[in-house]
């Protein structure tokens, strides 16, 4: 590292001196042949039996390669220049990365995902990353801080980029073996707002219920495939909790889906990666975050004959009455079953509906009954309701009428007056005097003749 240091790329020169300088003694390194490539930075060297070693055929090298990381002297130069800015140190579990490798072949194990995952270092957040994989199974992974971080962190030049040599599954013939997710679409899912990890068992069943409802129901969960990062990747979204569309602050993870079954009544081969977020149109969550407690007005509307001018007024009404609570209809509600709408649009009737509202995230709960009702009778229609409404309440005045008519007809007429007022005096009189008489008989004077 020291030689490189000092000089530039340009000025490096091979011999065998500088190759005893990277390598050290081992057992029969006269029996090898060694190869140098100069990349950018760092150095390959490429390992072989000579050709002229008697018996050659005995002999097997491993690693058959090794790279090296170098720093030349104009980055040597950039490292110190900036040595007072946050140093960043990329790091990376590698070798659960190299055990998943050995368990799955080439072409389906993904390195994208598990690069992301397992990386975990200090400011990972200020770091974009990329890498490839060659032929011969080495992975070259390189580090850059973001362009809005650079004024402020450094990542040094030998840290930048890591050469790990991989050892994938053999591949084997697949004849026989059924790809179970051929026919599965499911590519993504939004935990919509759900945070915390008292929330992972509720993460869980909605993620696997998706899957599962997705997949066919002749294939078990948990017995002919699995998701097997599934609790790693939920509480790192739980945790980090949920952003907005427009202003993702985190990475969708992936989740990986695997099949391996060999039996004699079923052979099973599959893998399958599905995008996961945690996004909502507003992270802003309300004091009250029950909606049954908020005053949402029924509503009434007349002569609305389309589906878009129904459902655009009844949310500008919803949104008059949820302004006072910060919210609005299209980031956090939704009609659950929006289909009943159509029965407002029913022509020369008085349309009316019971719907509920219900939280479009995890951000809001409970529910909401409103009544809506459109009216869409014609002019004419309306006028014969109201005849035939003012006809029924005459008709109940014109009896209540009568009544109070026969009542006053009765004290009206003096020959009534004649008999009715004496026996208003004459029937209370005699009632008193029985009452009298019983008590004379029964507690009196009277009581002791018996």
């Amino acid at each position: 590292m020291e030689t490189t240091r000092k000089i530039e790329k340009e000025d490096f020169v091979l011999n065998e001196e500088i190759i005893n300088s990277f390598l050290a003694d081992f057992e029969n390194k006269d029996k090898v042949r060694t190869e140098i490539e100069i990349l950018e930075n760092s150095l390959t060297f490429k390992f072989e039996i000579n050709e002229s070693t008697t018996g050659n055929n005995i002999y097997t090298i491993d690693p058959d390669s090794i790279i090296v990381n170098v720093i030349w002297k104009s980055q040597h130069e950039e490292d110190e220049l900036n040595k007072n800015k946050i140093d960043i140190v990329p790091e990376i579990n590698i070798e659960i990365i190299k055990e998943g490798a050995k368990n799955t072949e080439k072409n389906y194990f993904d390195l994208d995902s598990k690069i992301e995952q397992y990386s975990v270092f200090e400011n990972k957040d200020k770091v974009n990353f990329s890498y490839s994989l060659s032929e011969d199974n080495w992975l070259r992974i390189e580090w850059e801080v973001k362009p809005e971080f650079r004024d402020t962190h450094y990542i040094k030049v030998l840290n930048r980029i890591k050469n790990y040599k991989l050892v994938f599954a053999s591949p084997f013939s697949r004849e026989k073996y059924q790809d179970i997710f051929k026919n599965f679409n499911l590519k993504e899912i939004n935990l919509k707002g759900l945070s915390g990890l008292e929330n992972l068992e509720l993460a869980k069943k909605i993620v696997t219920d998706l899957v599962i409802n997705n997949m066919n129901s002749k294939f078990v969960y948990g017995v002919d495939y699995t998701i097997s990062n599934l609790d790693t990747v939920l509480r790192e979204l739980l945790i980090e909790g949920a952003s907005t569309f427009d202003n993702p602050l985190y990475k969708k993870r992936k989740l990986e889906l695997d099949s391996s079954v060999a039996t004699p009544d079923k052979y099973y081969l599959g893998y399958k990666l599905i995008d996961i977020f945690n996004l909502v149109n507003n992270t802003y969550i309300p004091p009250e975050k029950n909606i049954i407690n908020y005053n949402i007005n029924d509503i009434e509307l007349e002569n609305i004959s389309n589906f878009k001018d129904l459902r655009k007024e009844i949310i500008k009404r919803i949104d008059n009455d949820l302004r006072e609570i910060g919210i609005n209809f299209e980031d956090y509600l939704i009609f659950e079953n929006e289909v009943k709408l159509l029965e407002l649009l029913k022509i020369n009737t008085f349309n009316q509906v019971e719907i509920n509202l219900i939280p479009k995230n995890f951000l809001l709960s409970g529910s909401k009954t409103i009544n809506i009702s459109n009216d869409l009778r014609s002019e004419e229609e309306k006028s014969k309701e109201k005849e035939n409404s003012l006809r029924e309440n005459d008709s109940i005045d014109s009896i209540n009428k009568d009544e109070n008519k026969e009542n006053k007809s009765f004290f009206s007429k003096k020959e009534n007056l004649y008999w009715f007022i004496p026996l208003v005096i004459v029937f209370p009189t005699i009632l008193l005097g029985l009452l009298g008489v019983w008590l004379y008989y029964r507690f009196g004077k009277g009581a002791k003749l018996k």
